[in-house]
């Protein structure tokens, strides 16, 4: 198998010889009078991607429905026939629990190595032991995430509507700031490539970029803002990880490359990828995702609006600063952006819906990229700021 390419970049901020955004740099001036922090932070979730046709979670699943092929299909057919699994996240879920036998009842199945029943449609096996079934699982946890890359790949046609659609909503949210805060749970790099060769903001990623390599360091640099310089930033804060992000063998560091491909251990130079995927349980304590949702908490209360695009709320650890961000301040607002806009404020505010924390959750159900679905959340922003109900009383330091 041929080895994977190696980090490296051009002087040029070209990482295998494909156009980067402008990490660090100042792009076109400001007015004098341009306030320092947007009024507005933006959370990203799937539904978000899937304006260019990337699958949301759900899709997802029924994508690789029709890749997965032999006994991991006959499993993972019978997985999504169980009521209310019917996307990527419960399916990884249950096949993680399988794998690690985290459940006391699947510790004691496998203390007791027992037998499968022989009927062929029960976990699409038969006259199988539980050691068999945990492998089968596990094999089909390492077909789904290698379909992620797949499916989550950047897709260079997409460029120009991908560009065009992010810069309107920055511009929408921003209100010529010099620093705008955008969060995502998703692993795709199409903010990164939206901002590629832009000439009104450049990007800060937690990576500090110099003309050989990108490193991790999570101090997501606005040092042109600090010394008055002229220009807009968009920190972006990709709190699952990246497909482009991976561990340098040599020197355990974490990098950003210019592929976007499964670790298959065939590279000299790159190790592991540095992502959560779907459903994960762990805490997320680890560098870098320790710093990521440290920044989140602390940055999402720079401003009294947040606007989240395309998420689902089904991540506990994300909805409980959501939940401490509403109850921070009277004056904090989520506007949620959806088709189903109703289903994920339930799944965000569960009993507590019909308290006073539900009336500043804002329901927009609109598909984002669809016509007039960005002028409304600008109209649905300016409304708040007009009726001084989302001033950025909450700055804080960048």
């Amino acid at each position: 198998m041929a080895e994977e390419v190696e980090t490296g970049s051009g002087a040029m901020g070209k990482l295998y010889g494909r156009a980067q955004p402008s990490y660090h740099l100042i792009p076109t001036a400001l007015k004098d009078n341009a306030p320092l922090t947007a009024p507005a932070t933006i959370f990203l979730g799937a539904g978000a991607s899937a304006a260019f046709g990337y699958p949301t979670t759900k899709g997802f699943m029924d994508q690789c429905r029709t890749t997965v092929k032999g006994k991991e299909g006959e499993l993972l057919s019978t997985l999504v026939e169980v009521p209310n699994i019917s996307d990527v996240e419960p399916v990884l879920d249950i096949l993680d629990q399988i794998v690690t036998t985290e459940s006391p009842i699947l510790k004691y199945l496998e203390y007791r190595q027992v037998q499968l029943p022989t009927k062929p449609s029960y976990f699409g096996v038969s006259n199988s032991s539980w050691n068999d079934f945990k492998k089968l699982a596990d094999s089909l946890r390492r077909m789904i995430h290698e379909e992620l890359f797949r499916q989550y790949q950047f897709d260079p046609k997409k460029a120009d509507a991908i560009r065009k659609l992010y810069h309107e909503t920055l511009n929408a949210i921003s209100k010529d700031a010099s620093i705008a805060q955008v969060f995502t749970t998703n692993y795709d790099s199409l903010i990164e490539e939206a901002l590629a060769g832009s000439k009104e903001f450049a990007l800060t990623d937690g990576f500090h970029t110099s003309q050989y390599n990108a490193v991790w360091d999570g101090s997501f640099d606005t040092t042109g803002v600090k010394f008055g310089l002229k220009g807009r930033y968009v920190c972006l804060y990709k709190l699952h990880g990246s497909l482009s992000w991976r561990t340098d063998k040599d020197s355990g560091n974490i990098v950003r490359v210019g592929t976007e491909e499964k670790a298959t251990g065939y590279s000299k130079k790159l190790g592991e990828n540095i992502l959560l995927y779907p459903a994960s349980k762990s805490p997320p304590i680890a560098d870098p995702y320790g710093i990521l949702y440290s920044h989140f908490s602390n940055k999402l209360n720079s401003t009294n609006i947040c606007v989240v695009i395309g998420f689902s709320f089904r991540d506990p650890f994300i909805n409980t600063v959501f939940i401490d961000y509403l109850r921070r301040s009277q004056g904090n607002v989520i506007i949620i952006v959806s088709p189903s806009a109703d289903e994920c404020a339930k799944s965000l505010l569960g009993s507590l819906e019909s308290s006073p924390l539900g009336e500043r959750v804002i329901k927009l159900p609109n598909k984002f990229g669809d016509p007039y679905t960005t002028a409304l959340i600008k109209a649905t922003i300016e409304k708040r700021l007009s009726a001084g109900l989302g001033t950025s009383g909450n700055n804080i330091p960048v």
